[in-house]
């Protein structure tokens, strides 16, 4: 079903927008949230409505609260509830919102000056609106006194303000929604609400249900309205913790993923490639748990890494190939790659075989390739004409969740010789090191010539902004900037 935009030329630009805010036990960070509240710029603060929603604080956040709306010039409601979760949290304040568009806040984080005049600028701009308002996401390490412009997704906001059409820019997904701005009528009319069951990608699958409901959904990026999210030092925030816990494995692939792909497939006839990108990009990020000995999803039961293989191998039916090989949001490295490629049936043994280690005390190279569980190729080196052993050689299986993916063939071979490799009578190519982006020009032959240093990549700026770390700091870690716009305090604009 498609979404038409609407007009709202006949309501007063200051009364476009809802912001809800959602706070529980933030009382020494909640200062700094009203006083960047206050400092907005080019807004007529009296008419934009905020809905504070209380979550069962025992601090003293709702006396600060009450406090604060007696001195703010904003229209402030304070609703309170039980501890259900932040979820629940903006589900009261979904249903409390009288205007056409909605924008959900953390109460412990801090928005740059100009955050709502940009967001409200960019309302104004035409008739037809985009479906989505997306601002750029800066992180406030607080155990550092870090302020970082290193998002994952922070290349959305590399050439500046502009719309983009999801389905021709699919990497251009959305997951956060304190970073976003929606079309209070498509929540209304379809009852889009967040579901409270979840702690972790709760944001991600409301957006994806929402966006669902655009045939053609397109997104607008602010690069200039800048949200500051405060990473706590004792990490007491809900993310980290429900990050690890058997909901990220279980729960999140069976009522998130799978739930948003049937959705998908019952309201288009098939995925998106968009929202193939958001669930690529968040499986990358949940298989990275298994990595290492002390690995968070080391931890899981048995059970819950066997079902969460299950689940995977559910999801990845509806994940095209090329998604996952050149998923442009997060280029997946080789051994998660294959490992979904192997949970649907698509692995083959590569063309090309990595070369990723030398030792020269002994004049050899490393070369590594994957193939299927019993598929291994026919293997031939050779030097002029004449067929060569390795000096070494193994093969190993590659196993995630206690599940055998593949396995690995690893070659220790003379680098002192030009080698051409077979596989299956099929002559490879070689490339250095594990994914590299872009990949460098691959041979058809070896030697230790292969290994010549490259020169070091020219250091970039990425995006439009550039972060400074000079943030002040006082009060129990709660943030502060000095006196004048934020932009000025830990923001310069690259080029200025």
């Amino acid at each position: 079903m498609r979404i038409s935009t609407f007009s709202t030329s006949q309501e007063p630009l200051s009364l476009m927008l809802t912001l809800v805010a959602t706070m529980y036990n933030v009382e020494i960070y909640l200062e700094d949230f009203f006083e960047s509240l206050d400092r907005q710029l080019g807004v007529r603060h009296r008419h934009i409505p905020i809905i504070l929603v209380d979550d069962g604080s025992s601090d003293r956040t709702l006396k600060i609260a009450r406090r604060w709306k007696a001195r703010t010039r904003y229209q402030v409601s304070i609703l309170t509830q039980e501890n259900s979760g932040p979820g629940a949290a903006r589900n009261q304040g979904i249903e409390n919102c009288q205007t056409s568009w909605l924008t959900f806040l953390d109460a412990d984080d801090v928005i740059s000056d100009n955050y709502l005049s940009e967001i409200l600028d960019r309302i104004e701009i035409g008739v037809s609106h985009p479906s989505i308002i997306v601002t750029n996401i800066i992180r406030f390490l607080e155990a550092k006194n870090e302020v970082k412009n290193d998002h994952p997704l922070k290349y959305k906001f590399r050439d500046g303000s502009r719309t983009v059409h999801l389905n021709k820019a699919p990497h251009f997904f959305q997951l956060s929604s304190s970073t976003a701005t929606f079309q209070t009528h498509v929540i209304q009319k379809h009852a889009l609400r967040f579901d409270t069951s979840l702690l972790v990608f709760e944001d991600a699958k409301f957006i994806g249900e929402y966006l669902l409901y655009f045939n053609d959904p397109t997104v607008a990026v602010l690069h200039k309205a800048q949200y500051l999210y405060r990473r706590r030092k004792d990490d007491s925030s809900l993310v980290p913790s429900a990050e690890r816990s058997a909901m990220r494995f279980v729960d999140v692939p069976e009522r998130a993923y799978l739930h948003l792909i049937n959705s998908a497939a019952k309201m288009h006839g098939h995925v998106p490639e968009w929202l193939q990108a958001m669930v690529i990009y968040d499986l990358y990020w949940t298989i990275r748990l298994d990595e290492g000995m002390d690995a968070p999803a080391r931890a899981q039961s048995r059970e819950t890494r066997s079902r969460f293989v299950a689940l995977l191998r559910e999801i990845v039916k509806s994940l095209s190939d090329e998604q996952i090989t050149y998923a442009r949001a997060v280029l997946l490295p080789e051994p998660i790659r294959d490992f979904l490629l192997a949970l649907k049936n698509e692995l083959r043994t590569s063309p090309t075989v990595v070369v990723d280690r030398i030792d020269p005390s002994q004049q050899i190279m490393r070369l590594r390739y994957h193939y299927p569980i019993g598929h291994e190729p026919q293997e031939t080196l050779n030097w002029n004409g004449v067929e060569i052993e390795p000096t070494y050689s193994k093969r190993r299986s590659v196993t995630f969740f206690d599940e055998i993916a593949y396995m690995e063939r690893i070659l220790w071979v003379p680098a002192d010789m030009e080698l051409a490799m077979y596989l299956d009578r099929k002559r490879v190519t070689f490339s250095r090191g594990e994914n590299p982006q872009p990949r460098p020009v691959m041979h058809e032959w070896l030697s230790w010539n292969y290994f010549v240093p490259k020169r070091p990549r020219p250091s970039v700026r990425e995006g439009n902004l550039e972060v400074q770390a000079n943030i002040l700091s006082d009060r129990n870690g709660a943030l502060r900037y000095p006196d004048g716009q934020l932009s000025r305090a830990s923001l310069r604009r690259v080029g200025a």
